[in-house]
């Protein structure tokens, strides 16, 4: 993540894992499409981000 000290000069970044990826918690629900975006929508609410996103995904997080 060298790149997020750079990108943090000029905006807001919010970086996190999906539930159960790199040592996450793991959910006893499915983690199927439309349960990954509403977690996504429910921490960006909780720190206070609001639209416009650019959404940025690495590897599975790029689908």
């Amino acid at each position: 993540m060298k790149i997020l000290p750079a990108i943090l000069e000029s905006s807001s970044v919010f970086s996190y894992n999906r539930f159960g990826v790199a040592g996450s918690d793991n959910l006893k629900v499915s983690q199927d499409g439309l349960n990954i975006v509403n977690t996504l929508r429910e921490a960006l609410t909780r720190v206070g981000f609001e639209p416009p996103f650019l959404l940025v995904g690495h590897s599975l997080g790029g689908l």
